[in-house]
């Protein structure tokens, strides 16, 4: 793949997208070295996934993928981080997310949703697009890639999963202005460090409320 970008295109891309930035991908060749990824958001740049780097196997966080036929095969997604930019318009490295980390952006198979609260599946991007209108440049969680995945029956709380480790489950109050907030501190937003986290001080607590008002 051939590289279009002048140096300050290249600079530019760079400090968008700096190091440690998550991104999601599909493998399109597979080498020795490791696999060659299309990124979503930078499908003309050359993204490699290096055999150094290999995701540690799920079923085993102890054991390292270490050969040619354990690689993820071609048209498989994947999801990873920016480890280096060339410093030359040429290819950014990745590195996959560890175990923890990929375990953090899935809802665990044993989760049980608590009316108020219900899975969300946002088709059409609804919730998502009001999303993005109405964080403002202060808020905590603007230029956040954010998907929807629950919320609330009886309230405007919607809960999302974050490409931000420090900040991986948030609950947004949206307002449905349709536009942008000025304050920073709308609309208002919980932050969880964990499945766990967002169980014991948000569903717990909601569906105890919740059922005194029944």
């Amino acid at each position: 793949m051939s590289i279009n970008y002048s140096q300050q295109e290249w600079d530019q891309l760079v400090a968008k997208f700096p190091s440690g930035t998550q991104m999601t991908g599909t493998v399109r060749d597979q080498q020795h070295y490791g696999v060659w990824v299309t990124l979503d958001k930078l499908p003309k740049v050359p993204a490699l996934l290096e055999i150094i780097h290999f995701q540690i196997r799920e079923t085993d966080p102890k054991h390292r993928i270490t050969f040619p036929e354990d690689y993820p095969a071609v048209g498989t997604k994947i999801v990873s981080r920016i480890m280096v930019w060339a410093e030359k318009p040429d290819q950014v490295r990745l590195t996959q997310l560890s175990y923890e980390e990929k375990m953090m952006l899935e809802i665990p198979s044993n989760f049980e949703w608590l009316k108020p609260w219900e899975p969300y599946s946002d088709e059409g991007n609804f919730v998502l697009n009001e999303f993005h209108i109405e964080i403002c440049e202060n808020h905590t969680l603007f230029g956040m890639n954010v998907r929807v995945v629950g919320r609330r029956s009886d309230c405007d709380d919607v809960l999302f999963i974050t490409d931000d480790l420090q900040k991986p489950i948030v609950v947004v109050h949206l307002t449905w202005t349709g536009k942008v907030e000025t304050d920073p501190t709308w609309p208002d937003t919980r932050i969880f460090k964990g499945w766990q986290d967002l169980i014991d001080r948000c569903l717990i607590e909601d569906h105890r409320k919740y059922l005194l008002d029944e």
